[in-house]
């Protein structure tokens, strides 16, 4: 598929990782199977183990197409070989699973993507699609830039895409309304980045200054659904202890 004479790239970001996939011809996966190379296909089959079951038909085979990556190289989200270590072979069998259950290559194309050369990898991703290399099936990146290609028109709606379940628990539900616009949708978070489990944040609390300034109960104020920055900025902004 064409769009303004460049093909359009399908986002799907997982967690402070982004991943987008472009609809493409000849060898690479055509718009519709631009989904299934999401690695959400990665859980178990088997209602008998831990994992729940993806919606795919169990007849769904792409014939060893290439489902080219572009990854941010600091964040290590894909290996070439199991090494022993147990994150890095867990990397390993979830895309070895995915390939054997797609029928599928997931080829990997590591970039540099700081804060310093964020421009660069972002440029990289707009050329591709403006010039309709093909480069890229999946593209990874973080929520603070990738959104900028958005209003370009380099993503394509996952909206508009066949096996995507949103419904299915390793998606990111709650990001997803958040940044569906007008219907559409151009970025997705999930369990296949790990970030969404290396960057959790928490905050932690003195119950004792809680009842020393009587700030009420921090759990209360959660459980009500206004525990929020505004909230914690009001409770602290009059707070200090000069212990000189």
């Amino acid at each position: 598929m064409k769009t303004k004479n460049y093909s359009r790239l399908l986002s799907l970001l997982l967690c402070g990782l982004v991943l987008s996939a472009c609809s493409s011809t000849g060898d690479d996966v055509s718009t519709s199977d631009n989904v299934t190379a999401d690695s959400t296909s990665e859980t178990e089959e088997s209602t008998e183990t831990q994992f729940m079951p993806d919606s795919l038909p169990d007849d769904l085979d792409f014939g060893k197409k290439s489902v080219k990556i572009l990854w941010w190289e600091e964040q290590k989200e894909f290996v070439d070989e199991q090494t022993g270590e147990v994150v890095d072979d867990a990397l390993y069998a979830r895309d070895a699973a995915v390939e054997e259950r797609l029928n599928v290559t997931l080829d990997h194309i590591g970039m540099s993507y700081s804060w310093d050369t964020r421009d660069t990898y972002i440029g990289s991703i707009r050329n591709s699609v403006m010039s309709g290399d093909n480069a890229y099936d999946i593209v990874s990146g973080q929520y603070a830039t990738m959104p900028s290609l958005i209003t370009e028109g380099v993503y394509l709606d996952l909206m508009k895409l066949d096996y995507l379940d949103f419904e299915k628990p390793w998606w990111v539900n709650a990001l997803i309304e958040e940044t569906a616009i007008d219907g559409k949708l151009y970025l997705v978070a999930g369990n296949i980045s790990k970030t969404s489990i290396s960057t959790v944040c928490c905050m932690f609390g003195n119950k004792r200054l809680f009842e020393d300034y009587n700030l009420g109960n921090p759990t209360e104020l959660v459980n009500a659904g206004t525990w929020t920055i505004d909230k914690v900025r009001e409770l602290t902004a009059d707070i200090h202890t000069d212990i000189n």
